[in-house]
């Protein structure tokens, strides 16, 4: 523990030594008084001395104001363009047959030339048969109706 201590007390010892002779040399004094930046006389800090460093006139600039920003309305959701209404399935009624229950109807489809035989209910073209007569049919389709009657040009 003793060897620990020694060193750093040795050089303890030997800087004070180097200092006190050079306190008794004059060399302390002329360090002292020497300025800390000798390029600059003390009269070229005239705005140091002015304005000190901790002074309370020389505190942060406050904030700029927030920039006040108008709302802005908001426009309503353009809805999807509707598409085209679908249009009236394209047939002539050829016969009509109606049993206890139900109703057929024999259609001819006319975009394709077929003869069908469609049960009440039955979809043609996204239209739904929901009317069977003894002489008119009627299609449906998102509330709209196409009526066909017999020996209808």
């Amino acid at each position: 523990m003793t060897r620990r201590i020694l060193g750093p007390v040795l050089a303890l010892i030997c800087s004070v030594m180097v200092w006190t002779a050079a306190m008794a040399d004059g060399a302390g004094e002329k360090a002292v008084g020497a300025p800390f930046f000798p390029q600059m006389s003390l009269e070229a800090m005239t705005a140091m001395r002015e304005r000190p460093l901790f002074a309370p006139s020389r505190q942060t600039p406050a904030p700029p104001a927030p920039a006040i920003v108008q709302p802005v309305a908001i426009a309503e959701p353009m809805a999807p363009p509707s598409a085209p209404p679908l249009p009236e399935p394209a047939v002539r009624l050829v016969g009509v047959t109606i049993g206890d229950d139900s109703g057929f109807a024999i259609i001819e489809h006319q975009p394709t030339g077929e003869v069908l035989r469609m049960k009440d209910g039955a979809l043609l073209d996204r239209w739904v048969l929901s009317v069977v007569d003894a002489r008119t049919i009627a299609f449906e389709h998102e509330g709209r109706r196409a009526v066909y009657a017999l020996f209808q040009r």
